[in-house]
């Protein structure tokens, strides 16, 4: 088994033992993803894109900060693309 897969089936252990908690689950998930360290690289953000996709298939939205306007987010995503790029 890779660690990956170590930490994508360790929710589903954990619900084994009768944690039904969507965001524990969640975040046992996450916190898998992070400390198995299974990417190259990016792995914390992987963590969190998995928690938050987990959430979401369990009928859960997180939301943005809510002073962040979209034109703001717009020019934020903007100005990574022109970082990245260069």
């Amino acid at each position: 088994m890779t660690y990956l897969e170590s930490a994508v089936f360790s929710p589903q252990q954990h619900k084994n033992y009768d944690q039904e908690d969507p965001f524990q689950l969640g975040s046992i998930l996450a916190q898998k993803i992070f400390l198995n360290h299974p990417y190259q690289d990016r792995n914390k953000r992987m963590a969190l894109v998995a928690a938050n996709m987990f959430l979401q298939l369990h009928g859960y939205q997180l939301r943005k900060p809510l002073f962040i306007s979209d034109e703001i987010d717009e020019q934020i995503k903007d100005a990574h693309c022109a970082v990245a790029t260069k």
